[in-house]
């Protein structure tokens, strides 16, 4: 994808790219459905750079629903390797 040099190449690289992240949501969303919730309350990031739901860590790629501009959405946990 990165090779692409003529506008079709391109144009079938974004379309690929596209498509994958559609594919990756749809996946997720999938897990998710399948998936009960364990716990609930407040994710809390710590100076290290680990996310703590109250005790209990929260490793990087967990699935997790969250409440954010007045309704439910779901992500994974991510770490930005700049900031942690």
């Amino acid at each position: 994808m990165l090779n692409a040099a003529d506008a079709d190449s391109k144009f079938k690289a974004d379309y690929a790219v596209k498509l994958s992240t559609v594919l990756n949501m749809m996946e997720m969303f999938v897990e998710y459905v399948n998936k009960p919730v364990k716990k609930e309350g407040i994710l809390q990031r710590k100076l290290d750079g680990t996310v703590m739901l109250e005790d209990t860590p929260v490793p990087v790629g967990s699935l997790v629903e969250f409440w954010k501009a007045e309704k439910w959405n779901v992500g994974k946990i991510a770490q930005n390797p700049q900031t942690k």
